[in-house]
């Protein structure tokens, strides 16, 4: 019920932004990371891939975010490296968290003995809009979203076969497309 009155219940806030020391559900935005979130979604739409945009930042020895709250103090956070890599920069861009929507429920244990995270079913998230104070405008996440989109498409989609797309697998139903390869080609079944 707290979550889907739009209480945050995580120990930790997400990267970007700190806890209001006056009311541990509300989201005050940490002015140095919100910069850097603001950095990478413009580097972005101004057309730099996430894998030179993690290494801009990793030149300007940037934290990655994990990092960033555990220096901070800002909750218990664990973490394998300390250099931003393109997953951790499409997880930024991904984010609705940044144009103030409050994001919960999404992993849950997978059982009470192996305490193993499993993410949930996106039917299964809460969302609260207007949570707290976006770092970046909606218009702007919305652009990002686009770009995004359609570099997964033109990944599956590197084939000019005329025949691309039209195909589908009879067990599973998903898009084939033609893989050309120096030796031989191959049919490859994209997977939704």
């Amino acid at each position: 019920m707290k979550k889907k009155n739009g209480k945050h219940i995580a120990s930790s806030v997400p990267y970007g932004y700190k806890k209001d020391q006056n009311d541990y559900d509300k989201f005050l935005i940490d002015d140095e990371a919100a910069n850097i979130v603001r950095t990478i979604f413009e580097m972005f739409l101004a057309g730099k891939t996430k894998n030179e945009i993690a290494s801009i930042l990793n030149e300007r020895n940037i934290p990655t975010p994990s990092v960033y709250k555990k220096e901070k103090g800002l909750g218990n956070t664990f973490f394998k490296n300390n250099k931003l890599n393109s997953s951790k920069i499409d997880n930024i861009l991904r984010k609705e968290t940044y144009i103030g929507t409050s994001i919960q429920n999404v992993h849950c244990n997978e059982n009470y003995r192996t305490h193993k995270e499993i993410k949930r079913n996106i039917d299964d998230w809460i969302f609260n809009e207007n949570h707290h104070e976006p770092i970046i405008s909606k218009r702007i996440f919305k652009e990002a979203q686009i770009i995004l989109d359609n570099k997964t498409k033109t990944k599956f989609n590197d084939s000019k076969d005329i025949l691309s797309g039209y195909f589908k697998c009879f067990d599973c139903n998903s898009t084939m497309y033609l893989k050309k390869g120096k030796t031989r080609n191959i049919i490859i079944v994209k997977i939704i």
